[in-house]
């Protein structure tokens, strides 16, 4: 890999079109970007609403969905340490986690003292609908995400419809808020009125609506068994509601990131690239994209993410030297694919349309 001068703020390179990188090492990018301000709500805000928790009688005050990478771990820590509530950590198996990601649940979990709750579905279910996908997409970069963040809405629905828990809080940045609108919007979301009962709903239509697309025939009579049911709003999950910390509180990955290492022992994975920090899923769908653009397009797109304030640039620059096929000849082995299946331009039309609106490639 041929060495070249690198943004000292970002990890794009000289050689990538109009980056033009000064004499103090920043490149063009990182010089004219400009971060929308985005209005933080606030902490007295944040306990106005969790002070709501006390009128339910509820063994938790509020469930966090808990991946172990850093955003959620944080979220957790500051939930516990700082709001003292009562959590309930959900995790959801989706069989592609990292296993340095596992150890830092455990870890993380024992050392707070928080009750944690891990979903495990069929895997030979799940196995044929992640290969339906890949298959489906031509192996397109992000394809298995889909099933990844089916597999843990599915988990987290399980919990809380089960369970009278007042508060979902995630850990999702404001620019995944953000996105988060233009997915409701493109997807064609209708809303009633504030209940979880319409978000449940929403997102179970769409999931339906892509597997009927590229599931063959043998396993469309198993969508009910791979999505959850159809929610009233009397059930458990439309009665609580979900917070996103972020709206509430800063945003800092850096600072975030320090203080987990520093308080719970959490640990940056080295036994995956990309830049999430708990999914080995994510590392093929990279291997992937670097096959079909490139490395220095890869550079240019995770970049994107460190201007925004997503990710570190000692993610990124991990991410961007992390050199391991392992984890793709598992996926290969596992979900009987080959290179040969790789041609995004034969991916199904609202798979594609659905591909397409998630961040770049991490």
């Amino acid at each position: 890999m041929a060495s070249h001068k690198r943004c000292k703020e970002c990890i794009i390179s000289e050689k990538y079109p109009d980056a033009d990188i000064d004499e103090g090492g920043v490149c063009s990018f990182c010089t004219s970007y400009q971060k929308e301000k985005t209005d933080i709500l606030g902490e007295e805000a944040l306990r106005d609403i969790l002070a709501q928790a006390t009128d339910r009688k509820s063994q938790y005050d509020c469930a966090v969905a808990f991946s172990g990478g850093k955003d959620s771990t944080y979220v957790l820590y500051q939930l516990k340490e700082k709001y003292k509530l009562k959590i309930l950590a959900i995790t959801g198996e989706d069989y592609i986690a990292s296993d340095q990601a596992w150890e830092n649940r455990f870890r993380v979990t024992k050392k707070l003292g928080v009750d944690h709750i891990i979903i495990r579905p069929d895997w030979q279910l799940y196995k044929e609908v992640y290969r339906s996908v890949l298959i489906s997409s031509g192996m397109a970069p992000r394809a298995i995400n889909l099933v990844h963040n089916l597999m843990h809405e599915k988990a987290v629905f399980e919990v809380l419809n089960t369970r009278d828990i007042p508060f979902l809080v995630t850990g999702n940045s404001q620019d995944e808020i953000e996105l988060f609108k233009e997915w409701e919007k493109e997807l064609g979301f209708q809303f009633s009125g504030p209940s979880a009962c319409d978000y449940w709903n929403n997102w179970r239509s769409a999931y339906i609506k892509v597997l009927e697309e590229i599931l063959p025939a043998e396993l469309q009579k198993k969508i009910p068994d791979i999505v959850w049911p159809t929610l009233s709003k009397d059930d458990p999950a439309s009665r609580t509601k979900h917070i996103p910390f972020f709206l509430y509180e800063p945003f800092d990955v850096g600072k975030n990131m320090k203080i987990i290492r520093d308080k719970l022992g959490w640990k940056l994975p080295s036994d995956v690239g990309g830049t999430e920090t708990d999914s080995a899923g994510l590392q093929f769908c990279v291997h992937s994209f670097r096959k079909l653009h490139g490395d220095e397009e890869y550079a240019a797109q995770i970049s994107k993410l460190v201007r925004s304030g997503n990710i570190t640039r000692e993610i990124a620059w991990k991410a961007y030297n992390y050199r391991n096929d392992t984890i793709v000849k598992r996926f290969f082995d596992d979900f009987q694919l080959s290179w040969e299946n790789m041609d995004p331009e034969n991916c199904t039309p609202f798979l594609k349309k659905w591909l397409g609106l998630f961040l770049p490639i991490r």
